[in-house]
């Protein structure tokens, strides 16, 4: 499905109107921006979804009811979308898939093997991230973009067992952050832990052969024996 969704009432689904729709098996796929705008709930069994498909809705909560991928930009600027079943999702987490969602705060992703870049960019509240099989994190992936120095990132606790690849600033300004295990780690870029100003402990993998320019920068309470 392409182009604009209409209400039973025959007037368009928008934000401002507060109306919605339900995705599910009866609905074999939505294109890029059909739904941007619009309320939605449940993404169901084999529906395909296309790029920036619900981006600045008003969803609050979502449930995907079979295996699907998250493609670039599908939940971009959803701001008030505080909860998401990540059970079902698989492979790769798009480029700003969940950008400025601010209201996400527990991510627990058990099949998703690499993350886009700037996917869960300026999420704020973020304080848990889980992904046993995330191999891979691209560039500004968790950071903060906002210049002051006063808004960082709640991010707490990672738990990223297989990750192998960092991408530059990926972690930008998660100033909560006090210590990083990432024993698998292979290779990161520019500026990847920068201003993670409350880190005081990192270990890496004994692959792991160059730590790149800026890494830490602004990383004030880590000590280097």
């Amino acid at each position: 499905t392409n182009g604009l969704l209409m209400g039973t009432d025959g007037k368009k689904m928008s934000k401002s109107a507060g109306n919605g729709f339900q995705v599910d098996e009866k609905l074999a796929e939505v294109g890029a921006d059909t739904a941007r705008g619009a309320s939605v709930g449940a993404i169901g069994k084999n529906a395909v979804v296309g790029t920036y498909a619900f981006a600045s809705s008003k969803v609050t909560k979502v449930t995907f009811n079979s295996e699907i991928e998250i493609k670039a930009g599908m939940f971009a600027q959803c701001t008030s979308l505080a909860e998401i079943n990540f059970e079902n999702v698989a492979g790769a987490i798009g480029d700003y898939a969940f950008y400025g969602c601010e209201k996400l705060k527990n991510i627990n992703i058990s099949k998703v093997t690499s993350i886009g870049d700037y996917s869960f960019c300026n999420c704020y509240l973020i304080e848990t991230f889980v992904a046993p099989k995330l191999v891979s994190i691209g560039k500004y992936a968790f950071a903060s973009t906002k210049e002051s120095s006063t808004i960082a990132t709640k991010l707490q606790t990672l738990e990223l067992p297989s990750l192998e690849h960092i991408g530059e600033y990926a972690l930008r300004g998660s100033g909560s952050l006090k210590s990083v295990n990432f024993p698998a780690l292979k290779s990161m870029e520019e500026g990847a832990l920068a201003s993670c100003i409350g880190l005081t402990n990192v270990t890496f993998s004994n692959e792991l052969k160059e730590i790149p320019a800026y890494a830490f920068l602004n990383c004030t309470n880590l000590v280097f024996d």
